[in-house]
């Protein structure tokens, strides 16, 4: 990786992590440059604006990971409980770490939405493809009406993103786990 490759992905990180942090508005230029040691004219050049910072932000992340749950749902040594269960358990060790700040791609599509096509874009997109992948792994295991269980199953998930967002309660994600799996019309543990 070059330097300016380097930069891109500094001044990317951090702003992922400043706007989780102090929303994407609240994320002032002068903090992402404080936090990577860029100048802003140094980022300008690399992103032309501060949303278009974000939105490739965004974007690399969703990246990452839309890949990582492609992985994790291909996986042949994992059972389709043990697939699912695992985005359970991944959330319940960040509202255990108090490390879960929400759904980045939520709070940015609410703060953008009017104002900025390319980042409501990039949350769109992110949350249809989860649904894709979600409805793939339910083919792939020759579950019926896949799309629409999937959309509803998502539509759980999401909602309990949104309510870890109010609290962090560990009990609402064994709850939204149960109401997942019912909804899918497999049998939990």
């Amino acid at each position: 990786m070059n330097r300016q490759e380097e930069n891109k992905r500094r001044a990317i990180e951090a702003t992922l992590a400043l706007c989780v942090k102090h929303s994407y508005h609240g994320t002032s230029m002068d903090t992402i440059t404080a936090a990577t040691g860029m100048s802003k004219a140094t980022i300008y050049r690399h992103f032309g604006s501060k949303e278009v910072l974000i939105a490739e932000a965004l974007a690399l992340h969703s990246q990452q990971t839309l890949s990582q749950l492609a992985q994790l749902f291909n996986d042949p040594d994992l059972t389709l409980e043990d697939k699912l269960t695992a985005r359970f358990s991944t959330l319940e060790g960040l509202v255990e770490a108090s490390e879960f700040h929400g759904c980045i791609y939520q709070q940015a599509f609410n703060e953008f939405r009017h104002e900025d096509e390319d980042i409501a874009g990039v949350c769109i997109s992110y949350k249809q493809e989860r649904i894709r992948l979600v409805t793939e792994l339910l083919l792939a295991n020759d579950i019926k009406q896949a799309k629409e269980k999937a959309t509803r199953a998502e539509l759980i998930f999401n909602g309990l993103l949104a309510s870890l967002e109010m609290g962090l309660d560990p009990e609402l994600i064994t709850l939204a786990k149960r109401m997942y799996f019912e909804q899918l019309q497999l049998i939990t543990s």
